[in-house]
């Protein structure tokens, strides 16, 4: 934990303003560094001013800083110096501070992690169902039952409404009805040979509304007859 407070470094960097320090990098990167060599002595044993003056004399005092000044202003720095520059200023800050560094950093990897989850959640919301090629155009009727405080929510229909329905509501083009009837066993009766499959009766309009890729066969004859199925 750092001994400098603000006033300190407040009263370091008056100090190299009256010594002539008036360059901002290399203002900044002294104050950073002296701050560091300060702190380091203080840890020491010493007080802040006999610190202070201990690392200025090993600085080599005024003359130096303002020669080390008109260097820096003549020359030219590339810009890796300069991000290299910045970056030890970044690393010394965070290491001088590092429990509010901490908090920063931790504070921040959470609001990355919230904000992909809430990312991935809304994408996932919007692309389902999206393999259907009118995607925007599919409807599901469901049911809503009120019986004094019983209220219930399904996902299912009456399968009248598939005729009724489009002769109220001219805008409906296809209808189709969806019955979910289980796992049964399938036996093959040549070889007696069986598996339990999931069977899903539905109506011939079936491939009109979704787009389920057909390997083999037609998919607009394939339900018309009533005992037709499709694998």
């Amino acid at each position: 934990m750092s001994q400098l407070n603000d006033q300190h470094i407040d009263f370091i960097l008056k100090d190299l303003s009256y010594r002539g320090i008036i360059h901002d990098d290399l203002q900044e990167e002294l104050l950073d560094h002296i701050c560091t060599m300060v702190d380091e002595k203080m840890d020491g044993g010493d007080r802040f001013y006999e610190a202070y003056q201990s690392v200025m004399k090993d600085f080599g005092q005024t003359h130096t800083l303002r020669d080390l000044q008109l260097q820096v202003i003549h020359s030219k720095p590339s810009s890796y110096a300069m991000l290299k520059n910045h970056l030890i200023i970044a690393i010394r800050n965070h290491m001088r501070n590092l429990m509010y560094s901490g908090i920063n950093i931790f504070g921040l990897a959470v609001g990355i992690a919230a904000s992909l989850m809430i990312t991935l959640y809304i994408v996932h919301e919007l692309s389902y169902d999206k393999y259907n090629e009118h995607h925007d155009r599919i409807y599901r009727v469901n049911t809503e039952i009120k019986v004094s405080a019983v209220h219930h929510h399904m996902a299912v229909a009456s399968t009248a409404l598939a005729e009724l329905l489009p002769e109220t509501y001219p805008d409906i083009e296809k209808t189709v009805r969806l019955l979910d009837w289980g796992e049964i066993k399938v036996q093959n009766p040549e070889t007696n040979e069986g598996s339990q499959e999931r069977v899903i009766w539905g109506d011939s309009t079936f491939f009109d509304v979704f787009s389920i890729p057909v390997i083999e066969g037609n998919a607009k004859t394939a339900l018309i007859d009533r005992n037709n199925v499709v694998i």
